[in-house]
């Protein structure tokens, strides 16, 4: 009995060394893990003896081959530079047999030559040279150390020393005796397997024990190796696709050679080196792009995605030239940046977004010019606003979760891609010139995030969307860029229809839709944009005849939201206020239809425009007077138009209607109504016949919000008007000012 008791405690006390080994360092612990229940099971047939020792190991290869668990790398830092060797023990090879070390150094400043002396101090303390060279003007080196034979068994130490006489390492290596192949397990690693199989102890304390064990070559276990290119620091290199050999092929009596189609995947921390987690992620992400590239296969281009994840803290127009720099890669077909990386940068002119692609790098005089595809996928970036529909929102619009974010914008950009390759620009009209690669992509996107908001993911119409994909025992959710690239002009329409009308619109009068205008241009301490929303104003469904289609189309003030870039006016000769500031613009269009081809010629019937104005003047004033300085304002816009300057002139102007309107939230809203001709040349007319004529009808409505004011303007076809002027005074009426000092 004391015996058995004696066991158990040799055993719990040689495991609590083996949790804090004393030759690994503090920092080479790994940090929070998830491992697969099947392993843990595997642990506890294995301590029960019901699998045999191959089994075990095949879980802990598992483990390694999944960036769970990782071995520390062997390497020395000083103040010149870093060196690294590729293990910590090498094994004497059999006779006329070598093994070989890779070493990898990068030395911190420019070298002034190119030779470089590798000295090596045996055992028995012999020293050894060999030499090797540094291309002139670079810092980083790779070299194929040859273990022989005949090589004395024992610690090793070894140097490198550059021209100037600086040294990397020394860095300790052991060279040992070939062990048997199927060499035992030590019995009390079974006891530690069994208290994890129980719980007894922690997922992080068994990883780290087996970290240690493999380092020591305790447990034997076959790593898993990549193909590291040539100047590479091989702590970089997370993943890398292993290609089958493809023939080249002979189409139309010409050889087609096979090349692989290259794609870079960086996935960005900020710091030196990744951690583990930051591993398992870019590991995840390289298998993700490696699927979804492999939706539309390339003839006798074979997908090959290499994952590193480096040190990168922000996407600039050299980004580019420095990432194929240092990691030794030229001419890629593609280059992906994920990780916490906005790109809304100045430098891609993309602002407010997750997600960018474009397939051209910057370019002119003196910038590096190229043509490869860029993808920037900001998983740390959220989608803030939300959709108005008939029901409040279940969920935000995109998971609390970054890595599936970051895994929907990766599909959504590749998917971008993969059409443009398919299709090219495909540029057709819909009211606007739009690229079929765009639309297939943003339908898709548009539909899901409804789906998504509203928690109707297993909605049979939604489930048409995307795909669930198994990477690494986690289960992610991506577009699915096959069906919305194969029916971006049918089905996915109709479906994304379908659900608008199953999740309603949001507005409070049936046959109309909700628009709603934010501004994300600010940002917080920690250098996140600040989304609020600012208002909401609902505007008709759009409505076809057999000849026409009618449809109302918006965007905000000059493209955006950012008051320093969007169109103002100084005081005083419309408003009476400090400044307006053009917030938002409606127009509705009437479009020709066709039996063939695109749409016809395209006519705008009506515009809705939106102003901020700041320190409105007549704010306080009795309602009479702040009718009249509305009418006054109107009167002093139409006298001084003129066709020359203005492009057409204002006659006739006449008042209909002042009035005071209550909107949705109870706001008042002073309007007046009047009508005027338009003159204006048609060009497109001989030159005697140019001058033509329209009646107009125009609202101006002036919404007060303490100091300032929300003036609204509508400029209509008179004959439109007089048939719909229920929708104009809709516009009004559904104004709703958002509390936008509290960030939704």
């Amino acid at each position: 009995m004391l015996k058995n008791n004696l066991l158990v405690f040799f055993g719990i006390f040689l495991v609590s060394m083996l949790f804090v080994p004393p030759s690994m360092p503090t920092a080479a612990a790994q940090d929070d893990v998830i491992i697969p229940h099947w392993i843990k099971n595997n642990a506890g047939w294995w301590a029960d003896d019901q699998i045999t020792d191959t089994d075990f190991v095949k879980g802990i290869k598992y483990l390694m081959d999944n960036t769970v668990l990782q071995i520390p790398t062997n390497q020395q830092s000083n103040e010149y530079g870093v060196l690294k060797l590729d293990s910590f023990q090498y094994e004497l090879p059999k006779r006329n047999d070598v093994t070989t070390a890779s070493i990898f150094g990068k030395f911190s400043d420019k070298q002034s030559g190119s030779r470089l002396t590798i000295q090596v101090t045996g055992p028995d303390g012999e020293i050894t040279e060999e030499n090797t060279t540094i291309s002139k003007g670079t810092t980083k080196f790779n070299y194929q150390y040859l273990i022989k034979n005949d090589f004395p068994v024992g610690e090793y130490q070894l140097t490198i020393r550059n021209v100037d006489g600086n040294e990397l390492g020394p860095i300790p290596f052991t060279v040992k005796a070939k062990s048997a192949e199927n060499q035992a397990i030590p019995f009390w690693i079974k006891n530690t397997a069994g208290w994890w199989a129980s719980s007894s102890i922690s997922d992080k304390d068994f990883v780290n024990a087996l970290q240690f064990l493999v380092k020591e070559d305790i447990i034997k276990v076959k790593q898993k190796t990549l193909d590291i290119p040539k100047g590479m620091d091989p702590d970089l290199l997370i993943y890398r696709t292993k290609l089958t050999e493809v023939p080249d092929v002979i189409l139309n009596n010409k050889l087609i050679k096979t090349e692989p189609y290259t794609v870079i995947m960086v996935y960005s921390t900020q710091n030196e080196y990744c951690s583990t987690e930051e591993k398992r992620n870019a590991s995840d992400y390289a298998k993700m792009t490696e699927h979804l590239l492999n939706k539309f296969p390339r003839p006798s281009q074979p997908t090959e995605v290499i994952a590193v994840c480096m040190e990168l803290h922000e996407i600039v127009d050299n980004t580019y030239p420095f990432t194929l720099k240092e990691l030794g890669i030229s001419s890629p077909k593609m280059v992906i940046y994920i990780g916490g990386l906005e790109a809304n940068l100045e430098s891609y002119d993309d602002f407010s977004a997750v997600g960018w692609w474009s397939f051209n790098c910057v370019t002119g005089n003196n910038y590096y010019t190229c043509s490869t595809n860029q993808m920037v996928v900001c998983d740390g970036c959220r989608v803030f606003n939300t959709f108005s529909t008939d029901s409040p929102p279940v969920n935000a619009r995109d998971s609390e979760i970054a890595i599936e974010r970051g895994m929907f914008t990766l599909a959504h950009e590749i998917g971008h891609h993969s059409h443009w390759e398919k299709a090219g620009d495909g540029v057709y009209f819909d009211g606007l010139y739009k690229n079929s690669y765009a639309t297939s992509i943003h339908d898709n996107q548009e539909a899901y995030d409804y789906c998504y908001q509203q928690g109707l993911l297993e909605n049979e119409l939604c489930k048409k969307l995307y795909e669930k994909v198994k990477i690494n025992d986690k289960i992610y959710i991506v577009m699915d860029i096959r069906y919305a690239i194969n029916n971006w002009k049918g089905e996915q329409k109709e479906v994304l229809e379908a659900i608008k009308e199953l999740v309603g619109t949001g507005a409070k009068v049936d046959g109309f839709n909700t628009a709603k205008y934010f501004e994300d241009h600010e940002k917080d301490d920690a250098e996140n944009y600040i989304v609020k929303d600012i208002f909401s104003i609902e505007y008709p469904d759009d409505w076809k005849t057999d000849d026409y289609k009618y449809n109302w189309v918006y965007w905000y003030g000059n493209g955006t939201s950012d008051p320093k870039d969007q169109v103002t006016e100084p005081c005083c000769d419309v408003w009476q206020a400090d400044k307006a500031i053009e917030k938002f613009v409606a127009q509705l269009w009437k479009l020709e239809l066709r039996t063939e081809g695109a749409y016809g010629l395209n006519y705008t019937l009506s515009e809705v425009v939106v102003w901020l104005l700041e320190n409105v003047h007549s704010a306080g004033e009795s309602d009479e007077v702040i009718l009249d300085v509305i009418r006054d304002g109107e009167w002093e816009w139409c006298n001084d138009l003129a066709i020359n300057t203005d492009g057409f002139e204002c006659q006739n102007f006449e008042v209909k209607e002042k009035t005071i309107y209550l909107t949705d939230e109870g706001r008042k809203a002073y309007t007046v109504v009047y009508e005027f001709t338009k003159y204006f040349k048609d060009r497109a007319e001989p030159l005697n016949f140019q001058i033509k004529h329209e009646p107009m009808v125009y609202t101006s409505t002036e919404i007060h919000d303490g100091n300032d004011a929300w003036y609204i303007t509508t400029e209509t076809m008179k004959d439109v008007f007089d048939k719909n002027p229920e929708q104009y005074y809709r516009f009004i009426q559904s104004f709703t000012v958002a509390d936008y000092n509290t960030p939704p």
